[in-house]
């Protein structure tokens, strides 16, 4: 009988003995590298920090989403971050970033941005998102806006206004360069003038057609609300010869030079033969004022001296006689333009008076207190 259970004890061992050396087989059981540990412990640690508390980010002042600014060329967004729960000790920081203008993220710790955008068309969004510690708002907070400004923003400039008076100052880097300002638009409460095309050369009685007016460099456009005496109804420009024209009007504005002339010199061989008295005469047309023969008997009783200041002076002492002969001149042209609107758009208020191009978009803004 013994060794009958010997023998069946025997047949176990052998049957049972694989399935316990594979048991005792040690498997190779793939560990985590170094990275996947840091990154198990960030998330570990996430969760933890996550269920402790959370960071918010929220625009508080600025456009509003998909606005289209058209005023300002300088838009400004006020922002915050909120951690929960509140009584949690932190120190926040902000990171910006605005499509269109940053490459990276800016870090601040101040809650405001001002952005300056280019003048043009754009479409720009500006995005914002706190910080705590070495924690960021997985969420930004962001903002799509507009930009339809002038190309020419900036380089005009109101420069002041008055019930009589608005005055224009291109603000240009190049004596090269040129802005067209016809068909620009100055509105305010009261109304609006818009700028016509006018005559860089003033020819009164000519039929010179009106052109683009091309402000350059040190220019200034003035823009009276006062009725236009003179009938030229456009825009013109003033010349070293504008003097002349005085006398060619029964009512000549203020505002308008009157002293401006221009005249040659006295050639002294021209006149060698002529007497010493109606030399001395001769030589006082060089002040660009005709002489008055009643009051000058060495002029009236010389018909050879009379004959010469006749000539003298129709050729040189007038207004188109001045434009042949000088209008070639680099100088010749003054830095001004005139325009007479005949009517008053400034009120006696706080406003804004604004500058708007041939498109309609703003070019500049110009705020006043008027007091009459």
């Amino acid at each position: 009988m013994e060794s009958l259970f010997a023998l069946i004890f025997a047949a176990i061992v052998i049957t049972v003995q694989p399935y316990i050396g594979s048991m005792n087989k040690t498997e190779a059981v793939p560990q985590p590298s170094y990275s996947q540990m840091a990154v198990l412990a960030s998330t570990e640690e996430n969760k933890q920090t996550a269920a402790a508390f959370s960071i918010d980010t929220s625009i508080t002042s600025g456009p509003k989403q998909n606005q289209i600014i058209t005023d300002t060329n300088k838009i400004t967004f006020v922002y915050k971050g909120t951690v929960y729960p509140q009584s949690t000790k932190y120190t926040m920081k902000y990171e910006t970033k605005v499509d269109g203008i940053d490459t990276t993220w800016q870090q601040t710790y101040s809650t405001t941005r001002t952005i300056e955008v280019k003048p043009g068309t754009y479409k720009y969004t500006f995005w914002v998102r706190a910080k705590f510690g070495n924690y960021t708002d997985l969420t930004p907070a962001k903002i799509i806006f507009y930009v339809r400004i002038s190309p020419y923003y900036g380089k005009v400039k109101i420069s002041s206004v008055s019930h009589s008076l608005i005055s224009l100052s291109p603000q240009l880097k190049t004596t090269s360069e040129r802005v067209n300002i016809t068909g620009w638009k100055i509105k305010g409460q009261k109304g609006e003038i818009t700028i016509p095309a006018g005559v860089e050369l003033l020819l009164p009685g000519s039929s010179v057609s009106a052109s683009d007016v091309l402000a350059k460099q040190n220019d200034k456009i003035n823009i009276y609300s006062g009725k236009d005496s003179l009938n030229i109804n456009k825009t013109f420009r003033s010349n070293k010869c504008f003097g002349y024209l005085k006398s060619s009007y029964s009512s000549w504005p203020s505002s308008l030079p009157a002293d401006s002339k221009l005249c040659p010199k006295i050639n002294r061989e021209e006149i060698g033969l002529l007497s010493k008295n109606c030399q001395t005469s001769v030589f006082s047309l060089e002040s660009c004022k005709p002489l008055e023969y009643s009051k000058n008997m060495h002029v009236y009783s010389d018909s050879t001296c009379q004959s010469y200041v006749d000539n003298y002076t129709g050729k040189y002492l007038n207004y188109n006689g001045c434009v042949e002969n000088y209008s070639k001149d680099k100088d010749f042209f003054k830095n001004y333009w005139y325009l007479y609107a005949g009517y008053d758009i400034v009120c006696n208020c706080n406003e804004n008076m604004y500058l708007y191009d041939k498109s309609g978009l703003l070019v500049d803004k110009y705020s006043y207190k008027m007091t009459y």
